[in-house]
């Protein structure tokens, strides 16, 4: 057998391009169809026994269930945050800024400096 597969591999490699290129496909396919064959028959346990197992386990929430109680925690969290977000701008759109200034307080001008002399020009 193992001459067999030997002879027809030196077959195809002695061939011409055009048979090189039609074994090429061939075994592609081939090779494909049993790879792929290979995967739906290993998903098929993997389902199977998940089913299997889900069916003990009924006790878990479905899919709504879940969505449901997600969409309700995010929209009270929203309600609550749009509610202290209101709170807050209308205390800053209430608030009044109040500006005083007294000449008196602030003349702007350092008490520690030296005064400079008066110098005659020439």
């Amino acid at each position: 057998m193992n001459k067999g597969i030997k002879g027809f591999i030196y077959r195809i490699q002695e061939s011409d391009e055009g048979t090189k290129r039609k074994w090429l496909i061939i075994l592609s396919s081939v090779s494909s169809v049993i790879v792929i064959g290979l995967w739906a028959v290993y998903l098929n346990f993997t389902t199977t026994s998940a089913i299997a197992a889900n069916s003990m386990n009924n006790k878990k929430p479905g899919f709504f269930k879940i969505f449901s109680t997600g969409a309700s925690v995010v929209s009270g969290k929203t309600a609550t945050g749009l509610a202290n977000s209101y709170v807050y701008f209308s205390d800053k759109a209430k608030s009044q800024n109040k500006f005083l200034i007294n000449k008196e307080d602030h003349n702007f001008i350092y008490q520690e400096i030296k005064p400079l002399p008066n110098r005659q020009l020439p």
